[in-house]
């Protein structure tokens, strides 16, 4: 089969996909899910044919492509999202939510914890946008140097960051739920509520403006669309109407950025424009998976590139630059370019090997969801779930040494929360 062919069958996939779910709900993460899978399978098609995906990486024109892996990958995506059409704001315990002294005092602390943090944020995107954002993503994604940048021989404020980077994924998504569900059930005044939206949201955008990175900006909008999903339909008209306008305004804010972002990081090279870049970005994944992995890889790690804390060290890398490399080098195929998360596991186990991993954390995630109502607690690994699914599309994003600190600062916070909302009567 040539590419096109093979791109087009892949984006019937994910038509099919998307028209079983909207048939019950447009509004659901399932239905939400299989569309975006569905737009970046057309971003696949339109940078290979207008040859904007050809400008950057060369194609094998007298291969003939196969659509097994992209079967492979179809059921990867279908198997992750199939758990959370029971997420919806009916089927979750929001009424758990302690709205009381104690929560409000606890909810104060990590408000003067996080503007602490945002100003750290915000001191950082000033200095990338002194540096140049070009400059700034080499230091970060290349070089790796982003905390000697950003911290020198500071330990004291570097501690305090990596607490909050582990606070913010644990806690923050516990913190939108008591606000959203707090403007719905008017619990708390709607101020607080959009002080503790707002902290949120643009602490992520500081955060993805300070290491100069378009995809971190990207997901600070499906940080936000993931609630939006879930509240909006319970929201008042008027309240309707703004989350439409920050919704919107949001997508500009992104937007502008993406486009400076890769005005800088493009400057120094003729071979793509700022535009083309950003769409090639969102486009290049499904080509990739035919084009540079399947059946190139000459080495497989078995999991030693992406969990090295299980299977073992194989090499420690000096940057990051030269990670990539030497995973390059031993796999025989480019593992920095996004490769979708089938290809990723298939890079690391082989050919069906990612199915069974991916069934097996398909079904721990129903067991873990029940088949009662969802509890508050479940929130943030709900989300982490969520962002699993969100990021396959560039690869598995849950590997490597400071995911698994994260994961565990999730389950540690839950755990908390369970404990605390169990007991909230007592309180």
């Amino acid at each position: 089969m040539t590419m096109l062919e093979v791109l087009v069958g892949n984006l019937l996939l994910y038509l099919f996909m998307a028209r079983c779910y909207g048939n019950s709900s447009k509004m659901s993460l399932v239905y939400i899910l299989s569309i975006y899978y569905v737009i970046i399978s057309l971003l696949g098609i339109i940078v290979f044919e207008t040859g904007i995906y050809e400008n950057v990486f060369a194609v094998k024109n007298n291969k003939s492509f196969s659509i097994i892996p992209y079967a492979f990958c179809f059921y990867c995506l279908a198997a992750l999202i199939y758990p959370l059409r029971t997420v919806s704001f009916n089927n979750i315990s929001f009424k758990e939510i302690p709205y009381n002294k104690t929560t409000s005092l606890l909810i104060n602390l990590w408000i003067v914890d996080m503007v602490c943090y945002m100003m750290l944020k915000l001191s950082q995107a000033v200095m990338a946008s002194s540096i140049g954002y070009g400059e700034m993503y080499n230091i970060s994604a290349v070089e790796g140097d982003a905390i000697g940048t950003f911290y020198g021989d500071n330990w004291l404020l570097l501690k305090f960051n990596n607490f909050n980077v582990n606070l913010y994924h644990s806690f923050s998504p516990f913190v939108m739920c008591y606000a959203l569900y707090g403007l719905i059930s008017r619990k708390i005044r709607r101020s607080k509520a959009f002080m503790l939206i707002g902290l949120i949201l643009f602490t992520q955008i500081l955060s993805a403006l300070a290491l100069g990175s378009r995809g971190n900006l990207f997901f600070v909008f499906w940080g936000i669309a993931f609630y939006f999903i879930i509240f909006y339909p319970h929201f008042d008209r008027r309240l309707k109407h703004k989350s439409e306008f920050v919704i919107l305004c949001l997508i500009g804010i992104i937007m502008v950025y993406s486009i400076v972002i890769s005005f800088a990081r493009l400057e120094d090279t003729s071979t793509e424009t700022p535009f083309y870049s950003v769409i090639r970005y969102f486009g290049e994944a499904f080509p990739n998976l035919g084009n540079l992995f399947w059946g190139e890889v000459a080495r497989h790690p078995y999991g030693t590139r992406l969990f090295p804390y299980l299977f073992g060290l194989t090499y420690v890398e000096e940057s990051v630059q030269d990670g990539y490399a030497f995973w390059q080098m031993f796999t025989g195929v480019p593992v920095l370019n996004f490769k979708t998360i089938y290809g990723d596991l298939y890079i690391e186990f082989g050919e069906f090997l990612p199915l069974v991993i991916v069934t097996f954390i398909s079904l721990l995630f129903s067991l873990f969801l029940g088949k009662r109502k969802i509890s508050f607690w479940k929130m943030a690994l709900v989300y982490w779930y969520f962002d699993l699914i969100l990021q396959g599309v560039f690869g598995f994003n849950k590997g490597g040494q400071s995911n698994l600190v994260i994961f565990m600062a999730v389950l540690i916070i839950s755990f908390i929360v369970k404990i605390y909302t169990s007991n909230r009567s007592r309180i």
